[in-house]
């Protein structure tokens, strides 16, 4: 529900001491005022009108109560459209409907920020401003209802010159699709040009170690310095390719498990703790959280970012002078984290776990509406295939032997 009233603001006094009369409008919880243009003296305010002292009283009257009339019609008519408009939207459509105006110039940016107004996910939302970023940057920033294929071209070609991947630019062009179709709800605009423009989308690379590589990898003995490093990647395989995001919200552990739902599908999960992980989760203990991230990180994105570039020089180092400089010899110049996730699903594979418990145990969707079933139902199979996994990678060289 909009509640809409009259309301007297004693904040800003005029030189000739009245104050402005405005529209106070409440909506989903929150409230906004509204110039009305017209201005009373204190004394003249009484109970919601202007009394008859006050000069011209009947015209100011009837001012605002025809503003209040227009604000309560365009209420009708979005409730009779279905349209729930957010708190930003709203007071731009009263401020045009008191204005006269009878067309809205919001910009595809301001498009971008009223959509996300209510989005929780923090992904989610930091997406959404990496492509509003994108847009001002390229300084093609347009009306929502000005969005061709012919711009979408462009920005596109803006994109590749940076230069980003395909499936990069893709990401904000489908952000920018789910704008356009929040700008088409809220009558923005009625153009939709993703009917003619096409997202394009390229396979990734391989992004995964074979079991031989995982089993050197696991075995290297590197720098003290980097031996958390190389604990996040294999706690991560070890736990199932759990995202990053997921873990670092993990608080404890529970009958040998860790529960969580997975951020991206709000999905409840559960792995079994195996040895090899609750060896790396005791070296990296937290007080809060499971693990100690979050105590000396602000943002897990921040480490992301230094665990991606430091699992990219562990290997063989050469000290090359007296001052210590240090040659790195990567042992997997490319790898990120995000190549224990694929690992582990090669690895399963290879091992010959079925691609259904591989999907199950990557937490993929399913369409089964009650998760907790679900997991209960799959979780052995799950385990057993983390077991097979985790043996296939610790135990290679003397599986190797006994060939």
């Amino acid at each position: 529900m909009v509640h809409v009233r009259l309301y007297f603001d004693t904040r800003s006094k005029r030189i000739d001491e009245s104050y402005p009369v405005k529209i106070g409008v409440t909506h989903m919880g929150k409230d906004f005022l509204v110039s009305t243009g017209v201005y009373c003296k204190k004394n003249n305010w009484v109970n919601g009108f202007i009394a008859k002292g006050e000069q011209n009283y009947k015209t100011k009257n009837s001012i605002l109560h025809n503003k209040v009339n227009q604000i309560n019609l365009l209420l009708l008519d979005l409730d009779r459209k279905g349209l729930t408009p957010s708190l930003t939207r709203l007071k731009q459509l009263i401020k045009e409907e008191l204005g006269g105006k009878t067309q809205s110039d919001i910009t595809l940016t301001r498009a971008i920020e009223e959509h996300i107004e209510k989005k929780t996910k923090s992904n989610t939302i930091a997406s959404y401003l990496q492509t509003k970023d994108k847009i001002i940057e390229s300084g093609i920033d347009i009306p929502i209802s000005d969005i061709s294929v012919k711009w979408l071209n462009d920005f596109e070609s803006y994109l590749l010159d940076i230069p980003l991947s395909i499936n990069s630019i893709g990401i904000h062009m489908r952000n920018i699709r789910a704008v356009n179709n929040y700008a088409i709800d809220c009558e923005y605009t009625q153009a939709y040009p993703f009917r003619k423009y096409k997202i394009k989308k390229e396979e990734t690379e391989k992004r995964s170690l074979t079991i031989e590589q995982l089993n050197t990898f696991y075995n290297f003995e590197c720098e003290q310095h980097m031996i958390q490093y190389k604990d996040y990647f294999f706690l991560t395989l070890f736990l199932c390719g759990i995202n990053l995001a997921d873990l670092v919200e993990v608080k404890t552990i529970r009958a040998g498990r860790i529960e969580y739902y997975r951020s991206k599908t709000n999905k409840l999960y559960s792995i079994k703790v195996e040895p090899e992980a609750l060896k790396i989760i005791e070296r990296n203990r937290g007080k809060d959280y499971l693990l100690n991230l979050n105590e000396r990180w602000s943002d897990y994105r921040s480490f992301n970012s230094k665990l991606n570039k430091m699992l990219k020089r562990i290997g063989p180092v050469e000290v090359v002078n007296k001052k210590g400089k240090k040659i790195y010899n990567p042992l997997f110049p490319e790898l990120s984290i995000y190549w224990a996730r694929h690992s582990w699903a090669t690895t399963a594979a290879e091992v010959g776990i079925p691609d259904e418990v591989i999907s199950q145990a990557l937490g993929h969707s399913t369409t089964n509406p009650t998760s907790a079933i679900y997991i209960n139902r799959n979780r052995a199979k799950i385990d057993q295939a983390n077991r097979k996994v985790i043996d296939a990678i610790t135990q290679f060289n003397i599986k190797q032997q006994d060939k």
